[in-house]
């Protein structure tokens, strides 16, 4: 019904009716499609920035130890975040006492000896008297 008494005004008015009509369609359609694609991303392949040791501390500056026996030295790194957190374990006196990699130290004999923790980044050390 609408349609007929519009076409009784005459088809110009039709045509801007339509014409509209069609634009307002096209918007929505459009306006649906970009829904979550109007952001825009960037992607970089920069690597990221390397946080530098600053220090390192062992859980125990001086031990006694029974002969035969052994114990556990944990290292602390900080900052924690740090970039590359790689250790190694060095005894002064192997005829004393030995430590492994992962800071395991064993009493071979008595004597005295001195556990060192060095970081590979920096160079920092700790030590432990055994």
């Amino acid at each position: 019904m609408v349609f007929l008494k519009l076409l009784k005004g005459g088809t110009v008015k039709m045509k801007k009716i339509l014409s509209a009509i069609l634009t307002l369609c096209l918007l929505l359609v459009f306006t649906i499609a970009n829904v979550g694609c109007s952001k825009k991303v960037n992607v970089s392949s920069a690597t990221p920035k390397k946080v530098n040791v600053s220090s390192v501390t062992l859980s125990k500056n001086e031990e006694y130890v029974t002969l035969g026996k052994t114990f556990a030295l944990m290292s602390n790194i900080s900052p924690s975040n740090a970039t590359d957190k790689t250790t190694s374990y060095s005894s002064s006196n192997k005829d004393v006492a030995i430590v492994d990699q992962n800071g395991n130290v064993t009493a071979k004999a008595i004597g005295t000896a001195k556990i060192t923790v060095t970081t590979k980044d920096g160079s920092f050390i700790s030590t432990c008297d055994v």
